[in-house]
């Protein structure tokens, strides 16, 4: 199973444990789906998630990615996608 996507959320649900329960059950899922593992892309600064992931088993880093962008190209890595209005 391979987990390719973000969110953001309000700050007052942080601590709830929303995140560990759903990252279980995803985890739960695949595995009666037949999954033999789990992958997943974190940015490294993001404690809150890499210490999430660590805390389910998930603490082997295989790859740094680095993001070039062309001069004068101010977007946030964040920002929406033009076309989508999604990130």
């Amino acid at each position: 199973m391979a987990i390719d996507a973000g969110s953001a959320r309000p700050s007052s649900l942080d601590k709830l444990g929303y995140s560990r329960r759903l990252m279980a059950a995803m985890f739960d899922w695949a595995e009666a789906q037949g999954a033999k593992g789990v992958c997943l892309q974190v940015e490294a600064a993001n404690a809150p998630a890499v210490a999430l992931y660590r805390g389910l088993g998930l603490g082997t880093e295989r790859f740094r990615y680095h993001y070039r962008r062309a001069p004068g190209d101010v977007a946030s890595p964040r920002a929406p996608h033009p076309s989508t209005g999604s990130g």
